[in-house]
Parts: C-alpha cells; structure tokens; sequence
C-alpha cells in the first residue's frame, strides 16, 4: 500500500511489475483462462476438432482496417488454407 501513496506516482502510469494491489496476476490468469490459445513450441496454439491451429503473426504495412490491406491479405489468407488443405489431405 505505501507504494500506491509515494510522491510522484501520480506522474506516470503504473506497469505490471508496479502492481501494488496485486491485481495484474489475477486479471492475467482470468484473461490466460478465457481463450483456449496456448503457447507452443515459441507459437500460440489450439486444438480444434482433432486440428491443430497455430496463430502466424503478420505485419502489414497499411492500416489494417483498409480496403488495400484486405486486398493484399486475401490472396495470402486463401493460399495459407489450400497449402493447409493440400497437408491435410496427404495425410
């Protein structure tokens, strides 16, 4: 508590290692327990009906909420899925 009443705290922002009250765990295990992803091998992983689904991280120059950033998306998205598909149909 007596980090909460320092002089100059109120000047900056607390970060997760400033966690005073220490809420920053328990708020992190309830967001760690609301999605199935789960880290693997360096990579967020899930398994979905006897599939298993990575999360690839891709960084687009536009805004991703433009139509030019859907654009150049799609074609990569629907050749990630047949590449995906032709994998999973030699198995």
């Amino acid at each position: 508590m007596q980090s909460l009443f320092r002089p100059g705290r109120a000047t900056r922002a607390l970060g997760p290692l400033d966690d005073p009250l220490g809420s920053y765990s328990a708020w992190l295990a309830e967001r760690f327990a609301a999605t199935q992803l789960r880290p693997r091998e360096g990579r967020l992983w899930q398994q979905v009906d006897g599939l298993n689904l990575i999360v690839l991280a891709y960084e687009m120059r536009a805004g991703a909420l433009s139509v030019s950033a859907l654009e150049q998306l799609q074609p990569r998205l629907d050749a990630a899925r047949a590449a995906a598909s032709r994998k999973r149909s030699k198995c």
